[in-house]
């Protein structure tokens, strides 16, 4: 309880109490570890020992060879005021969690339009991967065995958009819906005239875009040079940011479609897994898809006519006003709303609705499209 280390075991050559850990038993904590960190250290143990149950706290430190990060939970023995702390790093948790903060601040900028959005996510893209350039691949035709470069990062393999090139064995996994990743990709039969054969690409990773519910293209990193095996991290990143890409060309393509056809815009929004809706200006539901009437446990032909904010929130009058502030202030018709809904679970389930207005010739808000992320 008083924060003396009695005893420590580890197989953990990195972790800095590996060497020598006889330096440190039968210190305290504030002679080991920084002041807020021991601080908060003493704080979990004697929370820990007041209820019996294991507490959890989360710390950096600077070392040698950079900023580290760990978990460190401390359990309660049979023993009168002792605890087994138990230590992880979660450095690289850490690093992939700030990853996507950042991948989805980019992907939620309303400012700048279509094009700068997906070249900010390809410029990312490359930093994370380190690539040499970041492309976004469409199926040219029925039988998707070409595909046209629609926006290519700024690179020195002199790729660029509007190219033309056949789909090759490398990008088989893609066509089936699932990622795929390589750093010996010259090894592979690759046809001549192949993106990657001739741009003589070493390194590459993709994963499938989709549009309407169908696969559509291929969002890719490539890189001349060799690297490191990709991990489970980077395949899990090029998954987030294909289906983020997909979501904005989802809705890049629905605003197309409202100009032309309200019930085209519904079906585009019904592909979508994730809950979609329309209101009209005064707020009560138009079309929602089968993903919102999952959320609310409802039939999807007795949502139409409600009140969205009076029948699904627990506040109607704030949740309300947050959306309306929101749109007041909103930049090429499109902004981002945070409330919550009472979902399935009977709880007040906290949404981001990424949510686009819909006006007509004179300029007046006729309908919102909302969905949720």
């Amino acid at each position: 309880a008083d924060g003396v280390l009695l005893e420590i075991h580890t197989k953990n050559k990195s972790f800095e109490m590996s060497e020598r850990p006889e330096k440190y038993l039968n210190k305290n904590l504030h002679e080991i570890f920084p002041q807020d960190v021991a601080d908060n250290m003493l704080y979990s143990i004697k929370e820990a020992l007041s209820v019996n149950i294991p507490t959890e706290f989360s710390y950096s430190l600077i070392t040698d060879s950079g900023q580290k990060y760990y978990q460190i939970v401390f359990s309660p023995l049979a023993e009168d005021k002792r605890v087994l702390a138990v230590i992880k790093e979660i450095t690289k948790e850490h690093e992939a969690e700030n990853k996507i903060k950042k991948l989805y601040n980019i992907s939620n900028r309303q400012s700048g339009g279509m094009t700068q959005q997906v070249d900010d996510i390809l410029n990312f893209g490359s930093n994370i991967f380190n690539a040499e350039a970041g492309v976004v691949l469409r199926f040219s035709n029925k039988e998707k065995n070409y595909f046209t470069v629609v926006y290519a990062s700024h690179n020195d393999m002199a790729i660029e958009r509007g190219m033309m090139y056949p789909v090759d064995a490398f990008f088989q996994k893609t066509l089936s819906g699932a990622n795929e990743m390589s750093n010996t990709v010259s090894s592979m039969e690759l046809e001549g005239a192949s993106i990657l054969k001739s741009k003589k690409i070493k390194a590459a990773i993709a994963a499938p875009l989709y549009l309407g519910g169908q696969i559509s293209g291929a969002l890719c990193f490539l890189s001349r040079p060799g690297r490191e095996d990709y991990t489970d991290t980077d395949d899990d990143f090029i998954g987030l940011m294909s289906r983020l890409l997909s979501l904005a060309i989802e809705l890049r393509q629905a605003d197309k479609l409202v100009l032309a056809n309200t019930s085209n815009l519904q079906r585009a929004l019904a592909y979508l897994k994730l809950p979609a809706l329309m209101l009209d200006a005064n707020l009560k539901i138009t079309y929602n898809n089968d993903a919102f009437a999952e959320l609310c446990l409802k039939e999807k032909r007795d949502l139409q006519g409600e009140d969205l904010f009076k029948t699904f929130t627990y506040d109607k009058e704030k949740a309300k006003k947050v959306f309306l502030t929101a749109a007041s202030s909103a930049k090429d018709d499109g902004f981002n709303a945070e409330f919550a809904l009472k979902d399935k679970s009977k709880n007040e389930a906290l949404y981001t609705w990424k949510t686009r207005i819909i006006k007509n010739v004179a300029g007046e808000i006729t309908a919102y499209v909302l969905v949720a992320e």
